[in-house]
C-alpha cells in the first residue's frame, strides 16, 4: 500500500519536475546570449565601434598578430 502511494506521488512529480528542468534551461541560454550581447557592444565601445568579425568574414588582417 504505502508502496503503491510512493510510486503514484513520484509518476505524479517527474513530469513537473522535468517541465520546471526545461525551464530552467531556457533562462540560463537566455542569460548567456544576454551576456555575449553585452560583451559584444563593450568591445565596440572600446574599439570605435566595431564589433568582432566572425570566423567566416573575410578580413584583410584575419589571423595576423
Amino acid at each position: 500500500m504505502v508502496i503503491s502511494i510512493i510510486s503514484l506521488l513520484i509518476g505524479i512529480l517527474l513530469p513537473a519536475l522535468a517541465g520546471a528542468r526545461k525551464q530552467s534551461r531556457l533562462i540560463a541560454c537566455g542569460i548567456a546570449l544576454k551576456q555575449l550581447g553585452t560583451a559584444i557592444f563593450a568591445y565596440g565601445a572600446d574599439f570605435e565601434d566595431r564589433i568582432p568579425t566572425g570566423p567566416n568574414t573575410v578580413h584583410p588582417n584575419f589571423g595576423m598578430p
